[in-house]
């Protein structure tokens, strides 16, 4: 049986074909775009493997990451579940679509973290500083610095601000969104 050069036999071991992408069959298969922060090199460039970091020593690089990793996806699932009683009164204004047709997500994974509150038409995050960031006030301000780098507002609250004064809260939040879309109306031409 003649078989013709470069034409593989039925049963023999063939490269495997890429379903064709989103764009269509003339177009290869990419590899996932890469985005967000590593917190700290691979294992095989000297870093931690995950557990928990000391915030004083402690440096994030712009090192890029693949889309939402299954562990951090999780990790926002359990923090859904595991809500603080401010975390719960803020979600009570927000959810639904009630603070100005504002679409909220709660635990939202930006990778590598998890923020409290986004909002992604304001391109706002909002997070609540409970008695758990005492002493964090550097990393929460190197973080807040890495979520702006990626165009993102945001928005620290304190728990007891929502506890006693949710109203203004609101009025903060609306403020903040308001001067956000006002500044990017500005830089359009």
């Amino acid at each position: 049986m003649a078989v013709a050069v470069g034409t593989p036999k039925i049963g023999a071991h063939s490269p495997r074909r890429l379903p064709p992408s989103p764009a269509g069959p003339w177009r290869p298969a990419l590899p996932p775009v890469e985005y967000g922060f590593r917190e700290n090199p691979p294992p095989s460039q000297g870093g931690a493997r995950g557990g928990i970091h000391d915030p004083a020593s402690h440096h994030m690089s712009m090192r890029p990451l693949k889309r939402v990793t299954k562990v951090t996806r999780d990790r926002a699932i359990d923090l859904r579940k595991q809500a603080t009683h401010p975390e719960k009164l803020l979600w009570s204004i927000l959810s639904s679509r009630q603070l100005a047709g504002l679409k909220f997500r709660r635990q939202h994974p930006i990778e590598p973290f998890i923020v409290d509150f986004y909002c992604a038409e304001a391109k706002l995050v909002i997070e609540l500083d409970g008695e758990s960031h005492n002493g964090r006030e550097s990393y929460d301000a190197e973080r807040s610095k890495l979520l702006a780098n990626l165009g993102l507002n945001v928005m620290r609250i304190t728990n007891d601000e929502v506890l006693t004064n949710l109203d203004g809260v609101a009025e903060g939040i609306l403020r903040v969104v308001r001067l956000a879309q006002e500044k990017r109306r500005e830089s359009l031409p």
